[in-house]
């Protein structure tokens, strides 16, 4: 809780610390053939950002924006308002996204070697937050709907809550420590026509692949084993 109500703060960690792993986790993974970290550009004279983290896989991209997100503590006691204002920083970092894939992606930007067709491109954004907000897309879609001017009735509705979902940095490490294909995962969902619960929710594969996870785990347990027979000798237990 350090950040807390600390904005400031907030966005130095989000910035050099979570944007940077998530990259790196990304990109070391190997599941995508492209993966490109945010990148500014100039439009009408004004510097402006892409996306935190742009991948593809084939024909398939996925656009990541790292969120320094975690659930306000009055939502533990149920406070209505805390949930509220949950809802509504969520709900800004999808408007956010949807405008990145939606609307500048690729009429503003594009660093991809490999340059889609805009009509035939299967692209979804994943806002990523520190902890799973269990805040169900029925309460948020219709929000983000509202400020972008959507229909709920609409094809576009449903474009949006099977093209832009909200997942935890767990449900990310999962995928990229297995080596478990993200696009398959998405394309299942939008096929379903789930919301936001089913996001990344698909089977793993059963083996750890990323090598730097595996190295850290085995220091872990070398650490733990050294501290206990350090305690066993000291207290003669």
């Amino acid at each position: 809780r350090l950040t807390d109500k600390d904005s400031a703060k907030m966005t130095c960690i989000g910035k050099e610390v979570y944007e940077d792993y998530l990259y790196k986790i990304i990109n070391e993974s190997e599941i995508f053939d492209e993966v490109i970290s945010e990148q500014t550009y100039k439009l009408h004279g004004k510097e402006r950002r892409t996306a935190d983290i742009m991948t593809r896989k084939n024909n398939n991209y996925i656009f990541f924006d790292s969120k320094s997100f975690t659930p306000k503590i009055a939502i533990r006691t149920f406070s209505e308002e805390a949930l509220k204002k949950d809802i509504e920083r969520l709900s800004e970092a999808c408007i956010q996204m949807y405008k990145h894939i939606r609307n500048k992606f690729p009429n503003e930007y594009n660093y991809f070697h490999d340059k889609p067709c805009e009509l035939s491109i299967n692209i979804f954004g994943i806002v990523v937050v520190q902890e799973n907000p269990f805040i169900l897309g029925d309460k948020l879609y219709p929000i983000v709907a509202s400020h972008l001017n959507i229909d709920l009735d609409s094809d576009e509705f449903e474009w949006l809550h099977t093209h832009i979902g909200i997942v935890s940095i767990y449900d990310i490490e999962k995928y990229c420590f297995t080596k478990t294909d993200m696009c398959s995962s998405l394309n299942k969902t939008k096929e379903e026509c789930k919301t936001s619960p089913a996001w990344l929710s698909g089977p793993l594969n059963k083996n750890i692949s990323y090598n730097p996870y595996s190295v850290f785990i085995k220091k872990l347990k070398k650490d733990f084993a050294e501290t206990l027979s350090m305690l066993v000798k000291e207290y003669q237990l």
